[in-house]
């Protein structure tokens, strides 16, 4: 079975005017964030809906609301916070979609965490029986580390140079930045209308990538594939950043997960949206997640004579990798017939 490639609607665009973007790269999947979503009227809704599934494209996962008020100490917020939510699922499945991501919200200080923590599991546990209903699933986020300040006494350990930050919490700062704590909210919760979004950027912020899926396992439900240094989330277009990719594809293929994997980042640079398709269905293909298409970075046989599986040849002059799809090698500004 091939895994799906999903891209995201432009922000600066409505969904009807994306809608012939994604025919004309043959997307099958995309998602969208909640600003494409939230101010549509119903009817609207369910419109979008009916054109995208008559296009042959589904709208497979929408990024929810600001989550800050689930997880609220304050309960009068806290109940607005889940109504809100739950108008906005009943909105997702007017349009046809599977699945709304949220993160866990952020706190201002260490002593909040527990009080936030309960407050976020009660209102996902209402908004899982809403979810049940409206036949939309909801997929908690890992989030990533950003902003605050370092708590003091947090363990040092030996890193990468652009790793040394990672791994550190800090408040003011997401409540979930870990995916240990996304699984145990998930697990008290109990319902099985309520998984995981896995986040490849985010867990690159906090620590391993690849011993994130795993403690997050069959929870996984969507995954958002971006990149970034290792200091901040900065949704950079993979591979150009330093996930490990391959130790990501292994602990998926591990898990058993086979669901659309959602690109969150545009194209690197002034390209094609095609160019990102075919470098992230490249990268998946090489770490052994197949798309079902012909795309490989593995070009080093064709223009060296060499076979060396791990490397990459990168062109200065474009600033992209070179890649092949069996007849031809590319980047962006050169192309070679392959033997």
């Amino acid at each position: 079975m091939a895994i799906e490639l999903a891209p995201p609607c432009y922000n600066e665009l409505t969904l009807e005017e994306c809608l012939p973007i994604f025919q004309e790269n043959r997307v099958k999947v995309v998602h969208t964030a909640a600003h494409h979503i939230s101010d549509l009227p119903e009817h609207r809704l369910s419109e979008v809906g009916r054109m995208y599934r008559e296009a042959g494209v589904r709208i497979y996962c929408v990024h929810g609301l600001d989550p800050d008020g689930l997880a609220s100490l304050d309960e009068g917020e806290r109940r607005k916070a889940v109504e809100k939510h739950m108008k906005f699922l009943h909105k997702l499945q007017l349009i046809g979609a599977d699945v709304m991501v949220i993160h866990g919200g952020r706190v201002e200080e260490e002593g909040m965490v527990p009080l936030a923590r309960s407050a976020l599991v009660e209102s996902l546990r209402e908004l899982s029986e809403e979810a049940k209903d409206e036949g939309v699933r909801i997929a908690l986020e890992n989030d990533g580390l950003s902003g605050g300040k370092v708590l003091k006494g947090a363990e040092e350990r030996m890193k990468p140079p652009w790793r040394q930050f990672a791994g550190y919490r800090r408040f003011p700062g997401p409540l979930l930045p870990e995916a240990e704590a996304v699984k145990q909210v998930i697990d008290e919760v109990g319902s099985p209308w309520l998984g995981a979004c896995f986040d490849t950027g985010h867990a690159n912020v906090y620590g391993e990538v690849g011993e994130q899926v795993e403690i997050l396992g069959e929870k996984i439900i969507t995954v958002h594939m971006q990149d970034n240094e290792g200091r901040a989330d900065q949704h950079i277009q993979p591979p150009y950043g330093t996930v490990d990719w391959e130790a990501f594809g292994r602990a998926l293929r591990r898990v058993g997960y086979e669901g659309p994997i959602l690109i969150e980042s545009g194209p690197r640079g002034d390209v094609p949206f095609r160019r990102m398709l075919e470098e992230c269905a490249a990268l998946l293909n090489d770490i052994g997640l197949n798309t079902g298409t012909p795309f490989t970075f593995k070009v080093a046989k064709f223009l060296t004579g060499r076979e060396i599986d791990d490397l990459r040849i990168y062109c200065s002059r474009c600033r992209h990798y070179v890649i092949s799809d069996g007849k031809e090698c590319f980047c962006m500004c050169r192309r070679w017939r392959t033997p």
